[in-house]
């Protein structure tokens, strides 16, 4: 049976390359989409001065984490985890939560994004989650296109770009859209 791996990051940007993950959540999902595990989320522990020189180079991504309060945790000081640490809390999740044998789908909004950035920077990562994704945008736009997403409510998205609200929200509507097509059935 399929478990789902729904997991967020923000970033100073979008370049695979040049940009830095500075907030990661996740959870894991049994096949009826039911969490079996709690939702974890935690700053990651960079560099002040890298974090700053990207969101300078990120007009619009410096605002939103200025407005969110990621910002300001992220450049508290010994703020947050150590990237290494926090992959190691997710890969022992799965190893708690997942059948032996089976690697978790990724689940979330737009989530190609989030496994490109982790998996660039941890191999461990790459090797531990399915190659297939359950991306809860396509799922918005199937919803739309049949004329289904007014059958059910769409859940409040929380705080803005903010990871742990970003998945709950992705949660929600794959939930919801669930039960949806289930009653059409």
């Amino acid at each position: 049976m399929t478990h789902y791996f729904p997991v967020d990051i923000e970033t100073t940007g979008l370049d695979f390359e040049e940009d830095i993950i500075i907030e990661v959540a996740w959870t894991i999902l049994g096949h009826d989409l039911g969490q079996i595990s709690p939702l974890r989320s935690f700053v990651i522990r960079n560099g002040p001065n890298g974090v700053i020189r990207r969101l300078r180079a990120n007009p619009a991504a410096y605002q939103m984490h200025s407005e969110n309060g990621l910002l300001l945790e992220v450049l508290a000081p010994d703020a947050g985890e150590f990237f290494s640490t926090v992959i190691d809390q997710m890969l022992d999740d799965i190893e708690k939560h997942v059948p032996e044998g089976e690697k978790p789908y990724l689940l979330g909004n737009s989530v190609e994004f989030d496994r490109r950035m982790l998996s660039s920077r941890s191999q461990d990562f790459a090797e531990a989650v399915h190659y297939r994704n359950l991306d809860v945008r396509a799922l918005q736009q199937i919803a739309q296109a049949a004329g289904v997403e007014d059958k059910f409510t769409i859940p409040d998205s929380g705080t803005a770009h903010r990871a742990a609200d970003d998945i709950a929200w992705s949660i929600s509507y794959a939930q919801n859209f669930a039960k949806v097509i289930g009653g059409l059935a």
